[in-house]
């Protein structure tokens, strides 16, 4: 088992949602950007969810515990 870290984290999540977009509620989900790809300033890794209305929500992946291997 190869360990990931919490960019590799985040991007996987962030195209994971971004392919079943269309399953999003009321199809309110528009984009979702990885925040190393995108034009927000961050040095976390995550990703920003935007909706359609153009409400952004930033979500940050920090790991919590290493593999014990």
């Amino acid at each position: 088992m190869v360990e990931m870290n919490a960019g590799e984290v985040a991007e996987n999540l962030a195209e994971l949602i971004q392919r079943n977009r269309d399953d999003f509620p009321d199809e309110g989900l528009a984009t979702v950007t990885g925040l190393r790809r995108g034009d927000v300033p961050a040095t976390n890794a995550g990703f920003v969810v935007t909706l359609r209305d153009g409400s952004e929500f930033q979500v940050t992946v920090v790991r919590s515990r290493r593999s014990r291997d």
